[in-house]
């Protein structure tokens, strides 16, 4: 098994966190109507909503990862003795979720083949005719070359969406189910919150929990500005939270961001 029932005990508060920000983020997406709600221009939260979602995508992801080298690097002072567990603990991270994250998005997308919620707008809108059977059944490398030249011709029925959405709309052609950005923001939650719990002292241990904070406004930013419906980034978390737990309970992790190297060290 994965994970010890040790291991679980110790770690219970990085569990409990993931399971409160999840409930939290399912429960708001479910029955708060966020769909479309903030897109337009006269909406004074879009730009917060558009920043919010930009920090949530697959580069995102990689700039975190270096975040990660960089704050256990100056946080644990590394050596050339803890250099091969830093390597290990961040191969560890970047495998499991690139290999989660391709599995989702090349794979699942492709499979349930699920329209994201603007793309439907854009249907009813009469932007992509015949129900968009055309666009739909296009590779998804012309998707968003197509759509930006569909709404370049239709810029009058799409003047009161806020541009810089409508840009990320056409950049994210692809399908809508599971979501990529939650799975991104809910996995390196739990890896940050695995990481602060393991480095920070006792008393502020509860910091952990703000990586979730991150991941909720990214999942629902997701809902609220058209890319996906509740169902895409109830999953997308759940992958994101599953991937995150794998990761964790790898021995190597343990080694490295043990109590051990927190307690020895005069500058936590």
């Amino acid at each position: 098994m994965f994970i010890s029932r040790k291991k679980i005990f110790s770690d219970s508060a990085v569990y409990f966190y993931t399971l409160a920000a999840f409930l939290i983020m399912a429960l708001t997406a479910l029955f708060f109507p966020l769909e479309f709600s903030v897109y337009r221009d006269t909406d004074l939260f879009a730009p917060f909503w558009n920043a919010v979602t930009e920090t949530g995508g697959f580069a995102a992801g990689m700039i975190l990862m270096l975040m990660l080298i960089l704050y256990l690097t100056i946080r644990l002072k590394i050596d050339s003795g803890k250099f091969y567990d830093l390597s290990i603990f961040v191969s560890v991270a970047f495998l499991v979720f690139v290999f989660s994250m391709g599995f989702s998005q090349w794979y699942m997308k492709d499979f349930f083949k699920k329209p994201r919620p603007y793309q439907l707008y854009f249907v009813e809108k009469g932007i992509l005719s015949n129900r968009g059977e055309q666009f739909f059944s296009m590779p998804q490398t012309e998707k968003s070359k197509f759509l930006e030249e569909v709404t370049r011709n239709n810029n009058e029925l799409l003047k009161e969406v806020y541009k810089p959405v409508l840009n990320n709309w056409i950049s994210n052609s692809g399908f809508s189910f599971p979501s990529g950005h939650a799975q991104t923001s809910f996995y390196f939650a739990v890896i940050f919150s695995y990481v602060f719990f393991k480095t920070f002292r006792k008393e502020k241990r509860y910091l952990g929990f703000v990586p979730f904070i991150w991941a909720i406004l990214v999942s629902l930013s997701r809902v609220i500005l058209g890319f996906h419906y509740p169902a895409d980034v109830i999953a997308g978390a759940l992958a994101g939270m599953s991937s995150g737990f794998i990761a964790i309970s790898f021995p190597a992790l343990s080694k490295f961001s043990g109590r051990g190297s927190v307690k020895n060290s005069k500058n936590f």
